[in-house]
């Protein structure tokens, strides 16, 4: 599935500022642990029947967001031919930024789409120093929760760097769960030798049930249809569309991560 020539994008000139989506409303009670591990057990959610979509041909390479584009693996209810290619998922904005961890700047990719009778989600994607993928974020303002993935290799350097799990976490790249309540790393991904998109999976409400690394195994017993996405530079957006993103970035405060990675 890594095989170049399935891009098709749409690039505008221009710089963005650095906009994430946020998890729900900060009056709702933390995140329990039955909740924490309600997530733990969707991560591993085996659909199956599945379409894949997958981006279309590209009209120029060498873009980042061309490299880092997502595969979706969306759960479907039935076998039928023309459910397997539904037209629900026929565009993915991407846009650009930075954040900075430990005084270093890591360059990040933003992927949203919304599909029909759903809220508009996404995913944000922070590479290393390397110029590899090693932390994904959900993003999804229907849920307060705020599930990440990451690098087994960025979990390891946490480890080095500060020791192992706090009490109650599964990782030792989380923050304590007292500090960051709504935050959970649902599970640790293998790390690709090189950039590459993830493999988001969609169940059939939409809502994101895990996302992979493209090296890893796809979580669908059988895939039944193939469709192609669009990929285009998202236009800055106003002020009125919280739905869309927000403004409250910052992953360094949300994980324990080594100074430099």
């Amino acid at each position: 599935m890594n095989a170049p020539g399935w891009f098709r994008f749409t690039l505008v000139a221009g710089a963005l500022a650095v906009l994430c989506l946020t998890g729900g409303a900060t009056a709702q009670k933390p995140l329990n642990a039955q909740e924490r591990d309600a997530i733990y057990r969707r991560a591993e959610t085996v659909f199956d029947q599945a379409a894949l979509f997958k981006p279309a041909e590209p009209t120029s390479v060498g873009n980042i967001a061309v490299k880092l584009a997502p595969l979706f693996i969306c759960e479907l209810a039935s076998t039928n031919a023309a459910e397997a290619q539904p037209a629900s998922l026929r565009e993915v904005s991407f846009f650009e930024g930075e954040v900075v961890v430990g005084g270093k700047a890591h360059r990040q990719v933003s992927f949203v789409w919304k599909r029909p009778g759903s809220k508009r989600r996404g995913v944000r994607i922070t590479l290393n120093l390397a110029g590899l993928p090693v932390i994904w974020e959900v993003l999804d303002i229907s849920t307060r929760a705020q599930v990440v993935f990451v690098s087994q290799n960025l979990d390891a350097a946490a480890t080095r760097e500060f020791g192992t799990s706090l009490p109650g976490r599964r990782f030792a790249v989380e923050r304590a769960v007292g500090e960051t309540p709504d935050v959970v790393v649902a599970r640790v991904n293998d790390e690709a030798p090189v950039a590459m998109g993830p493999i988001v999976h969609l169940d059939g409400r939409g809502k994101i049930t895990t996302v992979n690394c493209r090296c890893m195994t796809t979580q669908a017993r059988h895939l039944v249809g193939t469709a192609n996405y669009e990929l285009k530079l998202l236009s800055a957006p106003t002020n009125g569309k919280r739905e869309i993103l927000g403004t409250n970035c910052g992953i360094g405060e949300k994980l324990r991560l080594p100074p430099a990675f």
